[in-house]
């Protein structure tokens, strides 16, 4: 019986014990989904074919309406059923040919799988697994690939040890399981896409790994525990990232990662929520880093964010106050009791909250529209000068201020518009300050749109935005107001554009052609065609200053237009086309200067010939300098050169751009000079007008560009009178590349192409350089064979062989050495240098210099005949002349000495001990002085280097004359011991503008010594035992004496009779080596009084006369003979009597003040 009792006692124990369990769960959720004991604010999360609050975990079935369901957003899917029956694979048949009891759990492909762990073990790299119905399986995948829930449910443990991704479906807690979350993940990665983890009591996503793991989620988790967490015992890294339409939801952790980072991220496009909620901590991080961004996750819980760990929230909404990121700001929203994060500006270490819109003027007439992106908002609150505090609301109004500068009847108006901002201050909801400041355009950092009224009647063509600076911004009509294009609008009489500085701005109602500019680029007015603004041009004072004609359109020159005015300006076609039937410049009185240039980056600005005439004429005194741009003419001729007074002052200049035309240039009396662009002959006839046509009396000169002619001649030159000069650049044409009938030519330098490079009647041409190619003739030069035609080559690159007769005195055909299959000229091999010995025999010529030298023997001279690479050495004392030639190495080894003159070298070097005299016109690359002597009399020298001893008197350097490499040198008819009988040398600085900047160093004869002090300010007292010191700047080694007598001292009296011998003064040396000579007392005694003259001599100088004085006074009189005693008195007097006052009107202040 009292077992019975006991078994009885425990059934009702286990009963009462069941009974309790949902009075439990009642009292924690209550009815109706409440929580707390409050009804729940559901927050729904699709999850695959249901939704579920991220809050409380309850599900309900979506509710469709057009395809989205009402509660969560969900799109309906086409047909889940169907798609799933399509999708799935035959039903296996059992032996009598029926279908299986059991339908397919899974598929890969069309591969149909009995169970999910089959199709798991199937599963290959990549691989996507789709469930076909719901399956409570417990697994662990270690192969990359997707599941596809297809909108069911996996009940079960899931282990992850690989990249995996889930997708559109339900994974829930298994009864019972044995492992702490539904997913554990040991290695590899996590992709939840609309994918809902009910973990239920049970953690939601555990990781334990010594790796690094990433979880992305684009779905949701709930848990009764956390939502994802990183083991205690996991020493990797994990990083999640949350997306949109993303929940993650646990009762004592949302997110809790030991070590690694959390990403939110949103933006305003973005139509789904993301969150994270937490009874307890939404996101605990230990190690790491936290970024929040956006404005569409909200964040429910405490924040736990470890010392250490990187933290960005720039966006976001949370329950619990965040710490913000500078410039942003958490702001407390009463209708939600939470903190929504916001962009702020920082003012002052303070963060407001600020915005800013446009306003209207004052009289209505002008209005702005702009936000935030257009003011730098912290710069012009801190210019306020206002005080805020954190959390201010501030609104800043954008207002015009709007002045008429200038108009001009219906045709021009300009406005002065300017800023002001209106500045407006709440606190706590309460105004806390109000202010209007201008804004300057420093605080402007993007487009303001701005409307201004106009008159019915004005109708705007263009808007010139003149800047600060002066620089102009022109608009356009358009369909838009933009930063180009202004909107007139017509219904309300408004004109909008937008602007990112303010100043000026004018408007006019005709459009604008052209734009006149001073000499400093400030723009001088705009003018309706090219000639209105010539007529401006004239009526300026100033005709000296550089005018420029700016073109804004295509423009013409409406008829011929001629100027005969002694001008300095330009024609700047900035991308535009000028059409002219002829334009003409000269002068009749001083120069005429025209420019013509394009500014425009893609220099595709015209100046367009379309009449009968030259596109462009030059007369005399007027020079035309092409620059940029192009000058053609369809038809014709482009540029004409001509001095119609045969004074050959018409001039033609081209540094760039392009010349077109039938003949695109012609040329009679005149120059023209071409160093770089291109000038083309357009002629369509085979063999018909050059490119350029030059006529008697012309300088036709090209150091670069090209000239070319498909059909006929590059250069035709007709004309006695007439010279070709080419220094570089391509001639090319189809017939002949130059052509010539008289004249003279001389090249050095460029390329020559034709059926005949030149073809010559008449000429003078001398070739010392250059490339030339006839690709129809036998030869480069065709000449004809009678008249005075002269042809002299002396170097150059030929296709064909040079014919001898036309190769210059000394020289005969040869192959190019440098270029392969090519012809040249080379010397007549002739004698490098000539030998005399010491008796001024000739010893003949050598064709080394080595061995000129050799039979010039001791004593000898060697003159250079020609350039040569020679390398020779000298061991003998010798003269060597160069004559203007050059060798390549000279070594000096003679110990009596080498004269050196008039050579130029590679390398000039003087051994050891040896001696060598340089002079004449040498012009040496590197001297080099090996511990030898090295005296430089005249010369170049670009690098004169080594441990030698140099004595330089002249010549120029490249590299810096020290003091110890100056000269003293001996000045002829002087006996040493005499006054000035050495001339002393001292580094100077080249001032020849022809070598300077090459040899930027010289030398120059030192100056004089001087006297720079006598002692006892140069006074003798008679009677006393002193003497007098003199003191110079002169080297004490350098005073004049007879041998150990020094003789470099003069005493002079009043009459100049030299008073002084040396056994009156002694000499010594200071510490800085200057001279400093001593008179004796026994001189000076013994001298009247008066005043005395003292000159040193020294051997590179005699230095000024200086004056001493002999008297009889103890000091010299100075005129200063004030008592210094009684100004002493007075002065202590004075400062008592200011004291006693300020002491009585201090003491009679207090009195008053009682």
């Amino acid at each position: 019986m009292i077992k019975l009792r006991k078994l009885l006692a425990c059934l009702m124990i286990v009963c009462m014990a069941f009974s309790l369990m949902p009075l439990a769960a009642f009292a924690t959720e209550g009815e109706d989904g409440a929580v707390g004991g409050e009804p729940c604010t559901h927050v729904w999360q699709a999850a695959g074919g249901k939704h579920v609050c991220s809050v409380c975990s309850e599900e309900a079935a979506h509710s469709f309406e057009e395809g989205v369901c009402t509660v969560c957003g969900a799109e309906e899917p086409a047909d889940p059923n169907a798609e799933a029956a399509n999708n799935a694979p035959a039903e296996p048949a059992d032996e009598e040919g029926g279908a299986a009891e059991e339908t397919y759990a899974a598929q890969i492909g069309e591969n149909g799988y009995a169970t999910l762990a089959e199709a798991l073990a199937a599963m290959q790299d990549g691989d996507t697994v789709t469930l076909l119905k719901d399956v409570e399986e417990s697994f662990t995948l270690e192969t990359n690939g997707t599941i596809d829930l297809n909108n069911k449910t996996l009940i079960g443990e899931i282990i992850i040890k690989a990249d995996v991704v889930f997708r559109t479906g339900e994974i829930a807690q298994k009864s019972g399981q044995t492992t702490a979350a539904v997913v554990l993940i040991n290695s590899g990665s996590l992709k939840l896409e609309d994918t809902y983890i009910n973990a239920g009591e049970y953690g939601g996503i555990l990781v334990d790994s010594a790796e690094t793991v990433s979880v992305e989620l684009a779905g949701t988790v709930t848990s009764s525990q956390y939502g994802i967490m990183q083991s205690e015992s996991s020493t990797g890294t994990l990083n999640v990232t949350s997306d949109p339409a993303s929940g993650i939801s646990g009762t004592k952790y949302g997110i809790y990662i030991r070590n690694g980072s959390y990403t939110a991220r949103t933006t305003d496009e973005d139509t789904n929520d993301l969150n994270v909620r937490s009874n307890g901590t939404a996101i605990k991080i230990d190690k790491g880093s936290l970024s929040i961004s956006g404005d569409k996750g909200s964040f429910e819980g405490a924040l736990e964010i470890a010392e250490g760990v990187t933290c960005s929230i720039t966006g976001g909404s949370f329950t619990v106050k965040p710490n913000v990121d500078s410039g942003y700001l958490a702001v407390y929203d009463e209708s939600t009791t939470s903190y929504n994060v916001i962009p702020g500006v920082v003012v002052n270490d303070v963060t407001v909250k600020a915005d800013v819109t446009g306003g209207y003027s004052g009289d209505g007439t002008a209005s702005f529209s702009c936000g935030k992106d257009a003011i730098d908002v912290k710069k012009l609150l801190e210019a306020s000068g206002i005080t805020f505090e954190d959390n201010d609301t501030v609104t800043i109004t954008i207002v015009p201020v709007v002045n008429k500068v200038a108009e001009d009847g219906l045709k021009y108006i300009e406005y002065s518009i300017s800023p002001t901002a209106e500045i407006n201050v709440k606190r706590d909801g309460a105004s806390a300050a109000n202010k209007t400041i201008a804004v300057t355009n420093a605080m402007l950092i993007g487009e303001i749109t701005v409307a201004v009224k106009k008159d019915a009647t004005f109708n705007i063509k263009k808007i010139v935005h003149i800047h600060d600076d002066r620089s102009k911004s022109i608009y356009t009509s358009g369909s838009v107001a933009s930063t180009s294009t202004f909107l007139d609008s017509q219904l309300d009489n408004n004109v909008s554009f937008k602007v990112t500085s303010f100043s000026n701005f004018a408007m006019y109602a005709y459009e604008l052609v052209c734009e006149v500019l001073d000499d400093k680029g400030t723009s001088q007015g705009y003018y309706e065609s090219f000639s209105a603004a010539l007529d401006a041009i004239n009526n300026y004072v100033n005709m000296s200053a550089n005018w420029t004609i700016k073109l804004l359109q295509n423009a013409s020159v409406e008829a011929t237009q001629e100027i005969i005015n002694p001008w300095k300006w330009t024609i700047d076609l900035a991308g535009n086309t000028l059409s002219t039937n002829m334009f003409s410049v000269a002068s009749g009185n001083g120069t005429h200067s025209l420019t013509i240039k394009d500014s425009s980056g893609t220099k595709s600005g015209k100046l367009t010939g379309i009449g009968t005439s030259a596109t462009i004429n030059i007369g005399g005194n007027c020079v035309l300098t092409l620059e940029s741009g192009t000058i053609e003419h369809t038809s014709g001729t482009a540029v004409a050169v001509k001095d119609n007074k045969n004074q050959k002052s018409a001039h033609f200049v081209m540094t760039g751009g392009t010349l077109n035309g039938t003949t695109a240039l012609t040329a009679d009396s005149g120059s023209v000079e071409i160093s770089n662009g291109t000038v083309t002959g357009t002629n369509s006839t085979v063999d018909g007008e050059a490119a350029i046509l030059v006529n008697d009396n012309v300088t036709l000169t090209i150091k670069g560009g090209s000239v070319t002619n498909a059909k006929g001649n590059a250069i035709s030159i007709n004309g006695v009178s007439s010279q070709f000069t080419m220094s570089g650049g391509t001639v090319n044409g189809r017939t002949k590349g130059v052509d010539m009938y008289g004249g003279s030519a001389e090249i050095s330098s460029g390329t020559i192409e034709g059926g005949t490079a030149i073809n010559t009647v008449g000429s003078s041409i001398t070739i010392s350089g250059g490339t030339f190619d006839s690709t129809t003739a036998d030869k480069e030069v065709v000449a004809a064979t009678t008249g005075s035609t002269t042809v002299a080559i002396s170097g150059g690159s030929f296709k064909h062989e040079v014919p001898k007769v036309q190769c210059a005195d000394g020289y005969v055909p040869c192959a190019d050495a440098k270029n392969p299959g090519r012809f040249s000229v080379e010397p007549i091999s002739e004698p490098v240098a000539r030998a005399e010995d010491a008796l001024g025999v000739d010893k003949g010529t050598f064709s080394t210099v080595q061995d000129a030298i050799n039979a010039a023997g001791l004593g000898g001279k060697v003159t250079l005949l020609r350039d040569n690479g020679d390398y020779a050495t000298v061991s003998r004392s010798i003269v060597i002349d160069g004559a203007g030639c050059r060798m390549k190495n000279l070594t000096v080894m003679s110990i009596a000495g080498v004269k050196i003159m008039n050579l130029r070298a590679d390398t000039v070097t003087v051994s050891a001990n040896a001696k060598a005299e340089l002079s004449g016109e040498n012009v040496f690359t590197e001297l080099v002085n090996n511990g030898a002597l090295c005296e430089i009399i005249d010369g170049r020298y670009l690098s004169h280097t080594g441990s030698g001893t140099y004595a330089i008197s002249g010549g120029v350097f490249g590299n810096e004359v020290t003091q110890d490499e100056c000269a003293l040198v001996p000045v002829t008819g002087k006996l040493t011991g005499t006054a000035a009988s050495l001339t002393k040398y001292t580094p100077a600085l080249n001032t020849d503008p022809e070598t300077k900047d090459a040899y930027p160093y010289t030398v120059e004869v030192a100056p004089a010594p001087r006297i720079t002090g006598i002692s006892n300010n140069a006074y003798f007292q008679k009677g006393s035992s002193s003497t007098l010191t003199i003191y110079t700047d002169g080297d004490y080694d350098e005073l004049v004496k007879a041998g150990t007598i020094y003789r470099c001292l003069h005493v002079h009296n009043a009459n100049g009779t030299d008073l002084i011998s040396s056994r009156y003064y002694t000499v010594e040396e200071d510490a800085n080596g200057y001279a400093v000579i001593t008179i004796a007392n026994s001189f000076l005694r013994n001298r009247p009084t008066g005043t005395y003259s003292v000159q040193v001599d020294f051997t590179t100088g005699v230095t000024q006369l200086e004056d001493f004085r002999v008297g009889t006074s103890a000091t010299p009189k100075t005129g200063d003979e004030s008592n210094i005693g009684l100004w002493i008195g007075i002065m202590a007097c004075s400062a008592i009597i200011i004291g006693c006052g300020v002491f009585v009107l201090v003491h009679k202040n207090k009195k008053n003040k009682k």
